[in-house]
């Protein structure tokens, strides 16, 4: 039954089973890795190995190969042909997935992968006697590895079929894929007919005449629309305690030796507090249900041992900074931020409503030096610079020049290497003047923001000079605080990487009604920030229905 395929693939019947062919992988995220690799391989991985194997072979003698003093050569050659090989090998598997498309075939009892690039193919194949289940799941994410996304299309967009054998380790499943890189979409339907066929092949093998087992499919669950994945149960390995009164939630996470510390979470009437034990005393953080923006699992990743799963709380701008706790399961970090979730009442389904709110701060925070003066009509508000982002770009070029002339010191003194000294203080010296002036700049940094006559009038100055600008209100769609992150034209996976990693520097942005950000203020105090952004809504009569009070 192929009426439910996809009309994009093709499935043509064999006298001995079945042959499914899909079109070429469509340009994105899964295919950029790939020509990355293919473009270094051919560019300078396969012609630099080339060229030193040539150079390394061309003094042996060949005619008397055997001579002693061609050894150390020949050793030479043989540790070269080792990252070659990986060259080739890389430039391949680039070509195969850049440039390629995949095929299944089901032919005689025997399941086979096929990667083709023309006449170029690449296969695997194994018997369908012993298999027990086709996974559907996404392709960018290895197996094991933690999956965070910024939206519910991440999960979708490339997946694979990874099929299960009884017998399969961990290297078995991951090697063994059908059609990696390819929309959910396409594949679930093609899981579902390729597990029915599989079985009607291992009934025809069967030495029994007992009917097979039937093949599961089995897809991942999918994030929401806000990118979480839940998990309602409790891992079995799980140590953590759950105490469910009549109007409270108290969670315990219990320390860890060399590890993790301990925390205490409990939820009463929508209010969410947390006691983290420490070296000396307990840190303690609170907050309201309307202060929170959501809760969800991180990704500290590590390029030479496996990710770190983290639960993160984030307030709103200027509600307070990110709560991040490290825990050593994925599924136990899915599972506690879930049962949060649920307890303090952020929305499950992470809709756009809820996400473009915005909350309003109407008082202006307790020290803030920004001047606010009533128009007729209108609004000014001067902003002056910040001392704590001066204070923190002086203290970057300090240390920029100190760590690069120690190293520079060290070096000349152990390999007596004049040269080596100057270029790398010069280099540190380099760094820390870029500091500095960025430092000046935004200590002379003013930004006079004025509406009037429906429209928003900036002017800043600076180091460099003063420059100006008009937005007219019918071009502002809206004005709000946001990530400095927002609306760069990286991949979703590394922006949620680096999100994870260090906490958001925030900024005020107007969004114009063309999808461009204008944007102002980076690294400026959020709930001054906040504030700010809501006296500019409120004279700029942006939508209400944005905002929250």
């Amino acid at each position: 039954m192929t009426e439910s395929l996809p009309r994009e693939l093709i499935v043509t019947e064999l006298p001995d089973g079945v042959r499914y062919s899909l079109p070429r992988r469509k340009a994105g995220r899964f295919t950029f890795q790939p020509g990355v690799h293919l473009l270094g391989s051919l560019l300078l991985g396969i012609p630099f190995m080339s060229f030193w194997l040539w150079g390394v072979c061309y003094h042996i003698d060949w005619q008397d190969i055997l001579r002693p003093e061609s050894g150390m050569v020949l050793m030479f050659a043989v540790f070269g042909l080792w990252p070659l090989g990986m060259a080739l090998c890389s430039g391949a598997g680039g070509l195969f997935r850049w440039a390629g498309h995949s095929e299944i075939e089901l032919r005689g009892g025997v399941l086979t992968g096929i990667e083709r690039v023309g006449w170029l193919r690449w296969s695997w194949r194994r018997r369908v006697a012993g298999l027990v289940r086709l996974d559907v799941r996404d392709a960018m994410i290895e197996q094991g590895s933690i999956r965070v996304y910024e939206s519910a299309a991440a999960a979708v967009e490339h997946n694979t079929i990874v099929p299960i054998w009884d017998t399969d380790s961990g290297t078995e499943a991951k090697r063994s894929q059908l059609a990696p890189g390819y929309p959910r979409a396409w594949l679930l339907p093609l899981a579902n007919d390729l597990a029915r066929r599989c079985r009607l092949a291992a009934e025809d093998r069967a030495d029994t005449p007992r009917p097979a087992p039937p093949i599961a499919v089995l897809a991942e669950p999918l994030p929401n629309r806000a990118g979480f994945v839940e998990t309602l149960e409790q891992p079995a390995r799980s140590k953590i305690a759950v105490l469910q009164g009549p109007e409270n939630l108290t969670v315990t996470v219990p320390s860890r030796w060399f590890g993790r510390r301990g925390a205490v979470f409990t939820v009463t009437e929508g209010e969410l507090v947390v006691v983290r034990n420490k070296l000396f005393g307990a840190e303690r953080r609170q907050w309201s249900r309307r202060q929170l923006a959501d809760i969800r699992v991180g990704c500290i990743h590590d390029s030479e041992g496996p990710d770190t799963p983290e639960l993160h709380i984030e307030p709103h701008p200027g509600e307070g900074t990110r709560f991040r706790m490290a825990l050593v399961d994925e599924a136990e970090a899915r599972w506690l931020a879930t049962l949060l979730r649920r307890a303090v009442g952020v929305p499950e389904a992470g809709s756009p409503a809820q996400a473009d709110l915005f909350r309003e701060r109407r008082e202006q925070p307790a020290g803030s030096r920004i001047v606010c003066q009533e128009l007729l009509g209108g609004v000014t508000l001067t902003v002056p610079p910040t001392g704590s982002d001066v204070k923190k770009r002086f203290q970057c070029g300090l240390v920029a020049f100190s760590g690069a002339a120690l190293f520079a010191t060290l070096v000349h003194f152990v390999f007596d290497d004049t040269e080596i000294y100057y270029v790398y203080s010069g280099l540190g010296a380099l760094f820390c003047v870029t500091f500095l002036v960025d430092a000046g700049n935004r200590a002379r940094r003013h930004v006079v923001l004025t509406v009037a006559d429906d429209r928003l009038m900036v002017r800043q100055s600076g180091l460099y000079g003063a420059r100006q600008e008009q937005l007219p209100r019918l071009r502002i769609a809206d004005v709000r605080v946001g990530d400095s992150l927002d609306g760069i034209a990286i991949s979703p996976h590394t922006r949620q990487l680096a999100r994870d990693k260090a906490d958001p520097t925030y900024e005020l942005q107007i969004h114009l009604r063309n999808g461009e950000i204008v944007r102002f203020l980076d690294g400026y105090g959020d709930a001054e920030l906040q504030w700010l952004a809501t006296v500019l809504r409120r004279a700029l009569r942006v939508p209400e229905q944005n905002a929250a009070s």
